[in-house]
């Protein structure tokens, strides 16, 4: 099935590349509610949809992961 056509072998090994939520930290109660809050998603699509310059989006963004993160 994965190489019958060429477009679909990539997909092939998805999952065994994949990085948990909380990939350079641990998983808890943070990571689960940053990706809740579609932190990162949300910082893209403003910065795509031209609602806000790359870097305020960012900044933005790092706020918000702020509230799930007290340094």
């Amino acid at each position: 099935m994965w190489t019958a056509d060429p477009k679909h072998t990539p997909y092939r090994d998805t999952v065994g590349n994949m990085l948990t939520n909380g990939h350079a930290g641990t998983l808890g109660y943070s990571s689960a509610a940053a990706m809740a809050d579609f932190i990162v998603v949300n910082m893209v699509a403003e910065a795509a949809a031209g609602r806000e310059a790359a870097k305020d989006a960012a900044a933005r963004a790092e706020k918000r992961a702020l509230r799930y993160y007290k340094v």
